[in-house]
């Protein structure tokens, strides 16, 4: 039975928990097929790695990152995967690119995770080819890509798209019938075209950039009970993820 790579005698960490053992890996196809307490027949092997001393482990999944601008850039996300990262999540804390425009999107990027606002609004400036969920994947797909990505849909995002950033982040605006079920509608789309679900922030503690409304809380901090149910009956429906950070004190409106 031949490999396409085989690395042997490595220290191998099976991700349960379980104390590691020297192993041999036999990889085909991409897939780990045989993992080896002997060695392994290296006959036609093309490739074998000597990882006698080393450890050898399932890739790590990270996910909660804020790579949405950077992968624009760098998208071999160098720094992740020399640590073993193989794959990773975009769009948390309510925050993605996805629908917002790039000015808005800057705004909601910057301060949160302390990165210059010119970088951010550089890098979808300069790259943004999208204006749907689904152009947004196929963006994603001609990157050369070191990890596996995934995405979620930030509540912020979707928020800020249908009603603008001064009315997502007024604590007197409430969107209307028509406006809720727009949103509902742009979920539906983000998860047709491959989102995993949607991401929110309950904590008043990040705010936004830029001059023109510097210092407000994220839009997903003020949507009421009412929208949020709105949007869970969907992420229900689909079976799909609802992430968020909660804050110490009850700032949810009905």
């Amino acid at each position: 039975m031949t490999f396409d790579v085989i690395i042997r005698d490595g220290l191998w960490f099976d991700g349960t928990g379980a104390a590691p053992q020297t192993r041999s890996l036999g990889i085909r196809d991409g897939v780990v097929a045989t993992v080896s307490a002997g060695p392994l027949d290296e006959t036609g092997c093309p490739e074998v790695i000597d990882a006698g001393g080393k450890w050898v482990m399932p890739g790590f999944l990270d996910v909660h990152t804020h790579y949405d601008a950077e992968i624009l850039l760098d998208p071999g996300l160098r720094e992740s995967v020399r640590h073993g990262v193989t794959t990773l999540l975009l769009g948390n804390c309510s925050l993605s690119t996805v629908y917002a425009n790039s000015q808005d999107a800057a705004d909601l990027f910057s301060r949160v995770e302390a990165v210059p606002r010119d970088f951010v609004l550089g890098a979808l400036e300069s790259n943004r080819t999208w204006a749907t969920p689904a152009e947004y994947v196929e963006k994603l797909d001609t990157l050369p890509l070191g990890p596996n990505v995934g995405s979620m849909l930030g509540h912020s995002d979707l928020r800020t798209s249908v009603l603008g950033l001064e009315r997502a982040t007024d604590g007197d605006v409430r969107p209307t019938d028509a406006e809720l079920e727009k949103m509902a509608k742009l979920l539906e789309e983000a998860l047709d075209a491959g989102m995993l679900g949607m991401s929110g922030m309950d904590a008043p503690i990040d705010k936004l950039d830029g001059e023109r409304f510097r210092s407000r809380a994220l839009p997903s901090t003020f949507a009421t009970w009412r929208e949020r149910r709105r949007l869970i009956k969907v992420l229900r429906k689909r079976g799909r993820i609802l992430q968020s950070a909660p804050t110490s004190t009850a700032r949810c409106r009905r």
